[in-house]
C-alpha cells in the first residue's frame, strides 16, 4: 500500500470500504477504522484515510517501519496524526537482557501485542508468558488478530482450538486482573490528548 500514489490508495481504500459495509449491511460511513495489509503505510495512507472521513487508523507497528518516521514508528500508546485521524499503534515491549523473554525476540528485540505473539512458543518462553509480560508492563494494550489465528486454516503453531483456549484463558485473566476493555471507537470518543506527530 505505502509504495502507491495517493490516488490509487485512495481507491483501493474506498473500494474496499464499499465492499465491507454492503458485505457487513453497514452505511459506507459507518466503516471508520483502517489498518493497511502488513502494516504498509505512508503519509498518503494518512491523507487518503482523511479524505474519505476515516477517524481512527491502526497501521503503526515497530516492526513495519519502512515508510514512515522512526519518531512515529517507536509510538507504543495512541496519539493523534497531523491528518487529524487518530493512531493506535500494535503495542510492543523490547525485553530486557539478558532474560528469556530477550532470547524469545532475537533478532528483533521486540514482543509485540499480536495472536502470533499469544500463539508461538520461542526458545524456552511461551507465547502466554511473552504477551503477559506486555500486558504487564504497558499501561494499555492495543492487540490485534487475524481470524485465521483461531481456525486451523494455515496449519500455524497452536492455532484453532489451542489458539482459542490461550486467547480464552487471557481474556480470563485479564478479567480477574479487573482489565478495561475499549474498541478503538471508544478510545476515539473518549477525547484524549495524545499529542500530534507533526
Amino acid at each position: 500500500m505505502a509504495e502507491l500514489p495517493f490516488d490509487r490508495q485512495a481507491t483501493l481504500i474506498q473500494r474496499t470500504r464499499d465492499a465491507l459495509a454492503d458485505a457487513c449491511s453497514l452505511e459506507v460511513d459507518e466503516i471508520t477504522a483502517f489498518r493497511a495489509g502488513r502494516h504498509s503505510a505512508s503519509r498518503e495512507t494518512f491523507d487518503a484515510l482523511a479524505k474519505l472521513g476515516f477517524d481512527i487508523d491502526a497501521s503503526v507497528n515497530v516492526r513495519y517501519g519502512q515508510y514512515l518516521p522512526a519518531s512515529m514508528i517507536r509510538r507504543r500508546t495512541p496519539f493523534a496524526l497531523e491528518e487529524g485521524l487518530l493512531e493506535l499503534p500494535t503495542t510492543y515491549i523490547r525485553p530486557e537482557f539478558p532474560s528469556r523473554l530477550w532470547l524469545r525476540t532475537f533478532p528483533s528485540g521486540t514482543i509485540t501485542a499480536t495472536a502470533n505473539t499469544l500463539r508461538t512458543d520461542r526458545r524456552f518462553c511461551s507465547g502466554k508468558r511473552a504477551i503477559q509480560a506486555l500486558v504487564s508492563s504497558s499501561p494499555g494494550v492495543s492487540l490485534y488478530f487475524h481470524p485465521y489465528d483461531a481456525t486451523e486454516y494455515h496449519d500455524l503453531e497452536n492455532d484453532g482450538p489451542t489458539f482459542r483456549r490461550r486467547f480464552e484463558r487471557f481474556v480470563a485473566r485479564l478479567i480477574k486482573d479487573n482489565a478495561v476493555f475499549q474498541t478503538a471507537g471508544d478510545v476515539d470518543a473518549n477525547g484524549f490528548d495524545f499529542g500530534t506527530i507533526i
